[in-house]
């Protein structure tokens, strides 16, 4: 019955940063922040593999309720692979941009905070 319980605990954090530090500062780890631009609610699904207190695979899906924020957040899903990929949790550091880019990146750096905290 523990046994099941904890196996139970562990399943359902899987999708926080306390499923990373369970077991060994590896795991998947996934958010779908949410967030207004003209007037509507756009998302994203964000999964971080972890190995090692480094991020090894970094996926976002756009969730966006338009076309054209759809194709920013597919943009902004290629660009900002490069600030993540290969690095340790606690030294992500995503620049400031213009444009789309920062509007995403914003909600990008909430999604790092937590991953960090």
């Amino acid at each position: 019955m523990k046994r099941c319980l904890i196996f139970t605990a562990l399943f359902i954090l899987t999708g926080c940063n306390l499923a990373a530090s369970l077991i060994g500062g590896a795991g998947t780890l996934t958010y779908n922040p949410s967030y207004q631009f003209l007037g509507q609610t756009h998302t994203m699904n964000i999964t971080f593999d972890v190995k090692d207190g480094a991020v090894t695979e970094l996926t976002i899906k756009p969730g966006a309720v338009s076309m054209s924020e759809e194709a920013s957040q597919i943009a902004f899903a290629a660009n900002v692979r490069a600030f993540v990929l290969g690095k340790n949790i606690q030294e992500i550091d995503i620049p400031k941009a213009t444009g789309d880019e920062e509007r995403l990146r914003e909600v990008f750096r909430k999604v790092v905070e937590e991953l960090q905290q």
